[in-house]
């Protein structure tokens, strides 16, 4: 798999493209995987975004600090009625800060 290409390329995919890559990347977990799953943070697509963010907390990835306001701009976009629907946005939100590596955090 080219995996620059694929990265270069996903978010000019078709919405079903896009999704159903979400789903594929986040069972593979691969580094590469997850780096796309974050740039799928990015997709016009709201569906495909939630997607992406949800696959990264499964994942369990180290989520960097810079992609905390889209985890959030994703989960503001959400109806009131769906917030509930999707815990792990908020679980991903949450738990970036304590996946640092090296560092400690502040108590």
């Amino acid at each position: 798999m080219d995996w620059q290409k694929l990265n270069e390329a996903i978010l000019s995919k078709e919405e079903y493209w896009q999704e159903r890559s979400a789903t594929a990347l986040g069972e593979l977990r691969s580094p590469e995987a997850i780096e796309i799953l974050k740039k799928l943070l990015d997709s016009t697509f709201s569906n495909v975004a939630v997607a992406a963010a949800s696959e990264l907390d499964w994942t369990e990835a180290f989520i960097e600090e810079k992609y905390s306001n889209k985890i959030q701009r994703i989960i503001d976009n959400l109806p009131d009625e769906e917030i509930d629907c999707y815990p792990e946005l908020k679980n991903l939100l949450k738990n970036h800060k304590t996946k640092i590596p090296n560092k400690k955090l502040k108590t």
